[in-house]
């Protein structure tokens, strides 16, 4: 099958205030046209925020997140197979703004394909999830199947919790919203955990991480999620660049 250009899910709305002369090409190619900044967690956070003045502009941009996240997961999982009809999808959720776009992304793919199955797998309980997060989950109500992590597993019961939720079939895509930009190491045992049990479980095609996959920019013999793809939000965040990171294609 023959692989299709690479897409971006980033969009930096401060260089449409570029000036002209900032604008002009010094070639046939512009310059802004294409360049995208690479910032470290703590500048990627304050740019954002100095974008994102309010509750509605967050919103939103975590609805065009998620738009974007489900379009270019159904072009990815189509480079492996045809998008089944009852596609299975088994979204990880922490209580921030990454499991808001992977909440709004499971919204629009169940738009898309109403005979999916999405289970939620939260590793906190739901009154800890923030204001948007939270607003997206009701946006889901009857329509997903929602579980939650016990934080006395080890990886082994938590994969086999997957397994059981799965009901032996696993999942043609894992979307990965545990942890963002805001993550500081060490990783919580419980974290590290459903990581390490999302790794391990073989019945998954393909797995996806919103921003940043859950664990990176962490310790070094920490876990972190194996993403097949990585669906970088609003701006890229250093440690996707890092070393030899397995973070799938960015």
């Amino acid at each position: 099958m023959q692989r299709r250009p690479t897409e971006s899910t980033t969009h930096f709305p401060f260089l449409e205030n570029a000036s002209a002369s900032a604008r002009r090409p010094t070639s046939q190619l512009n310059p802004l046209s294409f360049a995208h900044p690479i910032l470290d967690c703590p500048a990627a956070k304050a740019l954002e925020e100095s974008i994102l003045v309010d509750e509605a502009a967050e919103w939103a941009a975590m609805s065009a997140a998620g738009s974007a996240i489900k379009r270019l997961l159904a072009l990815d999982y189509q480079e492996l197979r045809p998008l089944p009809d009852r596609l299975r999808v088994l979204a990880l959720l922490g209580k921030g703004n990454n499991a808001g776009d992977a909440l709004i992304a499971c919204q629009h793919i169940l738009a898309e394909y109403p005979r999916a199955q999405v289970d939620l797998l939260f590793i906190e309980p739901v009154e800890a999830l923030k204001p948007l997060p939270k607003r997206a989950l009701g946006e889901l109500t009857g329509r997903v199947h929602t579980h939650f992590h016990d934080a006395n597993w080890d990886a082994e019961q938590c994969r086999d919790y997957i397994e059981k939720i799965s009901a032996g079939q696993g999942y043609h895509i894992c979307l990965d919203g545990l942890l963002g930009m805001s993550f500081q190491s060490p990783l919580r045992p419980a974290h590290a955990c459903l990581i390490d049990a999302a790794n391990q479980f073989s019945k998954i095609d393909l797995r996806a991480a919103v921003d940043l996959p859950s664990g990176c920019g962490g310790q070094p013999d920490a876990p972190v999620f194996k993403a097949d793809m990585t669906y970088t939000t609003g701006i890229a965040k250093a440690p996707l660049f890092e070393g030899s990171a397995p973070h799938g294609r960015i």
